[in-house]
């Protein structure tokens, strides 16, 4: 009965445990490379905003910069590498957004038009995002990465603030900009 425990039965059972570890492992990469993906998402919104606040001065143009941002290749491109259930909350959203791109144009909606329109459904989408974000630890990301920004920018004209922050984009989409949250913090200057 010794040997057949120390023969079969302990190598089988260190076999599924390495296995189950194997898997562990994997599941926790690939855990991560979703964060990593739905921080950069969310610090392109959050930059990009920032951005198109500098360079319009009209809010109505602020707007619709924005909406178009939200269909670009770009910002939708990094959501082939989110989770699932971020994508198709993003997919929809986009969806939407497209839709009101075309009535603020065929209507020429006024800015609170589009705020108001933007407001019915966009709501749901921040409900739905901070949830799953919540199960991503991913809750703190926007926060921590607009107080990055304030640090980053403070003091600075617009003309700089502006370079900055096209520096700081430019950072995002290379992946040089650390993703905020477990163990990658955004420090100082949040830079690998």
């Amino acid at each position: 009965m010794k040997k057949l425990f120390l023969y079969i039965l302990l190598p089988a059972v260190v076999c599924s445990f390495s296995a189950c570890s194997i898997e562990k492992m994997e599941d926790e990469k690939k855990i991560a490379a979703y964060r990593e993906a739905m921080a950069r998402h969310l610090q392109l919104g959050i930059i990009w905003t920032c951005i198109v606040e500098l360079e319009e001065k009209d809010n109505r143009a602020v707007l619709v910069a924005t909406l178009k941002y939200i269909q670009s290749p770009e910002w939708a491109g990094i959501l082939d590498k989110c989770p699932s259930d971020y994508r198709a909350m993003h997919l929809k959203m986009i969806r939407e957004s497209g839709k009101l791109l075309e009535r603020v144009e065929r209507e020429k909606m006024t800015a609170d038009e589009i705020q108001n329109a933007y407001g019915k459904y966009g709501g749901q989408y921040m409900k739905m995002g901070g949830s799953i974000l919540e199960k991503y630890r991913l809750e703190n990301c926007s926060v921590q990465f607009s107080l990055f920004l304030m640090r980053e920018t403070e003091g600075l004209d617009d003309k700089e603030r502006l370079k900055a922050l096209y520096r700081i984009r430019k950072d995002i989409l290379s992946g040089k900009l650390k993703v905020p949250g477990e163990g990658g913090g955004m420090g100082e200057s949040g830079l690998e």
